[in-house]
């Protein structure tokens, strides 16, 4: 749950800086981030019910979404900071989509409760 937070923040200061460059980011960018909001919320339900597909699914869409609209917006614009937190958010879900996909309740769990990647 620590981890789900930690990325809702990080999704948020990736949202913020692009804000603070002072132009509307593109649809694209905009609705993926609207998405990890949405799934974030979700994927915290998930893990605490130990619903590993689910937490799975989550993962997958956080790693599509950081993998291409995000990371493509911060790639375009030079904002090597951004694009730095985005790539760890994308290893982050690439790690907890493998330990769910494994239903490895131990390693999703602890790395939640210990506040540690993958979110």
């Amino acid at each position: 749950m620590r981890n789900a937070m930690r990325l809702a923040g990080l999704s948020l200061l990736v949202l913020g800086m692009s804000v603070l460059a002072n132009e509307k980011p593109p649809a694209d960018f905009q609705q993926a981030m609207k998405e990890n909001g949405a799934t974030l919320q979700k994927l915290g339900k998930d893990v605490e019910g130990k619903d590993f597909d689910a937490v799975a699914a989550g993962a997958a869409t956080l790693k599509k979404n950081f993998g291409g609209p995000v990371g493509k917006y911060f790639t375009d614009k030079k904002m090597e900071d951004a694009l730095k937190q985005c790539t760890a958010a994308f290893q982050a879900a690439d790690t907890l989509e493998k330990a769910a996909q494994a239903k490895n309740e131990m390693q999703v769990a602890s790395r939640c409760a210990r506040g540690q990647e993958p979110l």
